[in-house]
């Protein structure tokens, strides 16, 4: 039987030294790491959350490589794998008292949708200045895409 595995990493702040001074200070980090995992354990998935004092490069690096270590498929070719982030890489995740804009809301707009269709709807609660990503690596098939997300 397939294991999902679901990673979520909530970082309140940052290490000053590694991002010219910026501490990165901010509210809800932790608490979508926390909501994000509820949703997926709910779906039967195997969850790991790393929360600001963990969350270092080392152990970052560490917890998705065992996950590409266990979800490696036996033809070598390596793990397929989708990312569903908060905003492009040029643009910064809005915060929030409880939730950033993005785990906001991807918990009003949560439902049986396929993985584009519940982007599109996420992407059309937030604001302008926020696109969340969509990024595939390996070479899920579309059948996979089309799928309601967190679906093992």
């Amino acid at each position: 039987m397939a294991t999902g595995l679901s990673v979520h990493i909530g970082l309140n702040s940052v290490d000053p030294a590694r991002y010219e001074g910026w501490d990165g200070t901010l509210v809800a980090c932790e608490n979508d790491a926390h909501d994000m995992a509820r949703l997926a354990r709910t779906a039967g998935f195997e969850t790991t959350t790393l929360l600001t004092p963990d969350g270092t490069v080392a152990n970052v690096t560490a917890v998705l490589g065992e996950a590409a270590g266990r979800s490696a498929p036996a033809d070598g070719r390596g793990p397929d794998a989708v990312l569903v982030s908060a905003c492009q890489d040029d643009q910064v995740a809005a915060d929030g008292d409880v939730n950033g804009a993005f785990t906001a809301a991807v918990l009003r707009t949560w439902d049986d949708g396929a993985y584009r269709t519940f982007h599109k709807a996420v992407q059309q609660a937030l604001p302008r200045t926020q696109r969340p990503s969509l990024y595939t690596t390996g070479s899920p098939d579309e059948t996979f895409l089309g799928q309601r997300p967190f679906t093992i």
